[in-house]
């Protein structure tokens, strides 16, 4: 398999109701990725309401005061849930004209120290196993989860997530658990694991600004190009 196989990744045909994990290193380009598959969303009719967590306030300028918390105001987490939870059963016994519509994306930005509480991981994996059935069509809940290091996502949330996006990674340690669990799909053996460090390298460094996209949503998989994809943002 040759870098030049792996097509681009096309934000507007993401799945309904997905969790996707976002790992780079500060800098990395993290907000400027989510930033332009939002204002992709947006432009595509693919959403309608974007809300972000941030320990910062800073970045996701298309992101308005009214749809921005700080990382102390999470709680406001369990009510958005909670609210597409009784929409849900609402639109289960609502005739079509009348059932609930609203499509939206929560982002986690970054938020170390809360990933690294135990009730907040807890929350993490039952949003990862659990949140696409608060959310059944016509209705939409999708999460974007932001880190600088994929370690400090729970296992049960890294291996329930249909989109995992990452550059370049430093750490061996990290390094190892993206592959281990996003990589040797197709060929665990020595030659399998090989060749797929060596798409790695040569992805990593083909373009700039290059992000590569994991879609473990894909049930047939046979090709590294049936569920790997490269995600670009051409800087203006």
């Amino acid at each position: 398999m040759e870098v030049e196989d792996i097509e681009y990744f096309k934000p507007c045909d993401c799945v309904s109701s997905y969790v996707m994990l976002v790992c780079a290193k500060r800098r990395g380009g993290k907000s400027t990725i989510i930033g332009d598959f939002v204002n992709k969303q947006f432009e595509a009719d693919k959403l309608d309401v974007a809300i972000l967590f941030t320990g910062t306030d800073a970045d996701f300028s298309m992101i308005k005061k009214p749809f921005r918390y700080s990382a102390e105001e999470i709680d406001k987490l369990d009510d958005i849930v909670q609210n597409y939870q009784v929409m849900n059963e609402y639109n289960k016994i609502a005739d079509p004209p009348n059932k609930f519509k609203i499509r939206t994306l929560v982002i986690l930005d970054d938020l170390a120290m809360l990933y690294k509480s135990k009730e907040f991981s807890d929350k993490l994996c039952n949003l990862s196993v659990q949140g696409r059935h608060y959310s059944y069509k016509p209705l939409s809940l999708s999460f974007i989860i932001i880190t600088q290091k994929i370690c400090c996502i729970p296992t049960v949330c890294r291996c329930n997530s249909d989109y995992i996006m990452f550059n370049n990674i430093s750490s061996m340690t990290e390094l190892d658990t993206v592959m281990n669990e996003n990589f040797f799909l197709t060929d665990s053996s020595r030659e399998g694991k090989k060749r797929a460090r060596n798409l790695y390298n040569g992805l990593i460094t083909s373009e700039p600004y290059l992000f590569i996209v994991c879609e473990n949503h894909r049930a047939n998989v046979r090709n590294y190009s049936d569920y790997i994809k490269k995600y670009v943002v051409k800087m203006k």
